[in-house]
């Protein structure tokens, strides 16, 4: 799950994203593997105002792929991408922000490279994530005709260090990403708080048995502060995540 969520006096908005995925890999070779998901994704938006209160949810249908393959001397590298996402049209989101159109989910692609020594792993990744192929968002939002957001496609770095036990795997990283939204456009992002560049995350995941395990995750959007002509804000994010595994 995913989301944004603001709130300012007389004025409350939610969006809500959700998606499951069916996956199927296949190893090719002793050393490298390809694999594809099937993705459905939820996506809630509310909007409650002095005025009115709306509320939709729109569905899609979205693919990923990936490839790892193995170098030797514990080194790893793998690459994956997963097109746009079409959603159903969110005629809240439009009746609340005047932009018109699906809230797709942007496409992205990345690549990483990881080292493994001893149950000790460290890994670098790269991500693209293309928000200004989504009208609803990337279009600037002064033109009459495309309506949208003005958020510009942004970098993603990641650093990752693990440490293997019998049963038991701990993660600490820390993700560095561009702010999506220029300058000029702030003021007119005021409420899609997605100002924050810097997060630190801790995790685990704990085996049970060959076929089941449970994973946590703990994210920490460091403070940012943005300025545009009307208005400052500083933001900060807390996030946790739960999953549970089986393999068939």
């Amino acid at each position: 799950n995913d989301g944004i969520y603001s709130r300012f006096p007389n004025y409350e908005q939610t969006l809500e994203q959700g998606f499951a995925n069916f996956s199927y890999a296949h190893k090719i070779g002793d050393r490298s593997s390809l694999g594809g998901s099937m993705l459905v994704a939820v996506q809630n938006y509310e909007a409650d105002n002095l005025v009115y209160a709306s509320q939709d949810t729109t569905t899609g249908i979205g693919l990923r792929l990936g490839w790892q393959g193995y170098l030797g001397g514990g080194v790893s590298l793998g690459a994956t991408w997963q097109p746009k996402i079409q959603m159903s049209e969110a005629s809240a989101f439009s009746l609340a922000t005047g932009v018109s159109g699906e809230f797709d989910i942007p496409s992205t692609y990345g690549a990483g490279i990881a080292w493994n020594f001893k149950g000790f792993t460290v890994a670098l990744d790269y991500q693209r994530i293309n928000y200004d192929d989504v009208a609803t968002l990337g279009n600037p939002i002064i033109d009459p005709f495309e309506p949208g957001l003005g958020w510009n496609s942004i970098n993603v770095f990641k650093l990752g260090f693990q440490y293997e036990f019998e049963n038991l795997a701990i993660r600490a990283g820390f993700n560095h990403g561009d702010n999506p939204i220029p300058e000029s456009n702030l003021d007119l992002n005021a409420l899609t708080p997605v100002f924050i560049q810097n997060h630190i995350t801790a995790g685990l995941t704990a085996k049970f048995g060959q076929s089941s395990e449970l994973n946590i995750a703990l994210i920490y959007g460091l403070e940012n502060t943005v300025s545009g002509a009307t208005f400052e804000s500083s933001q900060s994010q807390y996030a946790a995540e739960i999953s549970y595994g089986f393999r068939f």
